[in-house]
């Protein structure tokens, strides 16, 4: 962020302060500031703008969780994974029924390679929020990867009721039941192969219910 924009901010603050005015209450118009950057609204997209706004926000209004988790999407895009588990923590420890940050504290561990807490975590998603759809989704690839077919396809079901349109659920889950009754060693070993190669690339993040992606 330029210093200018910097020190408009910390005026804004300032003259907040000066006149009685809750800081708290300036949270909600920064936040607004940092979509817009975020998403190039009126003006272009400034991702490391979008990010000081937001930390702004943070301290501001310590428990605005869009702000959080807004902050971790960012950093999950541009892979600072320790960053954005951070964030998502703190989303789960505002709101501890918020099925789609564990589901998206999930993604970040798998990212870095944890995969008995990502699929605890996917677990706990659905736990606290059967309609997560994602976390279906995530939770059948990490029980096929273990071998639990009958078990990775009823996560997969359970991802097409809640979202039956969705493309890469429909056909993942029509590539398994086709499989399914293939029973020789060694097609449940090719399976298994394309199975989990078609879904590396797919461990989703969980849309935030009325906030950003």
């Amino acid at each position: 962020m330029n210093r200018i924009y910097l020190l408009f901010l910390l005026l804004t603050v300032l003259t907040g302060h000066a006149m009685g005015q809750d800081p708290g209450r300036l949270a909600p118009a920064l936040f607004e500031e940092a979509q817009k950057f975020q998403l190039g609204l009126d003006r272009p997209v400034d991702i490391q703008k979008a990010y000081d706004l937001y930390m702004q926000v943070t301290q501001l209004d310590p428990e605005h969780r869009d702000a959080f988790y807004n902050l971790a999407g960012l950093c999950f895009q541009h892979k600072r994974y320790d960053l954005a588990g951070k964030y998502y923590r703190k989303v789960i420890q505002l709101d501890p029924q918020d099925g789609d940050a564990y589901n998206n504290a999930g993604t970040v561990f798998e990212k870095q390679g944890n995969l008995k807490q990502a699929h605890r975590l996917y677990r706990k998603a659905i736990q606290v929020d059967s309609t997560v759809a994602v976390a279906h989704y995530n939770l059948a690839r990490m029980l096929f990867r273990d071998g639990e077919r009958e078990a990775a396809l009823i996560e997969l079901n359970e991802a097409l009721r809640y979202e039956p349109d969705n493309p890469v659920f429909v056909s993942q889950s029509a590539r398994l039941e086709g499989e399914m009754g293939k029973i020789s060693r060694t097609t449940v070993v090719v399976v298994a192969a394309v199975f989990v190669m078609g879904l590396a690339g797919y461990a989703l993040l969980a849309a935030k219910k009325g906030g950003l992606a």
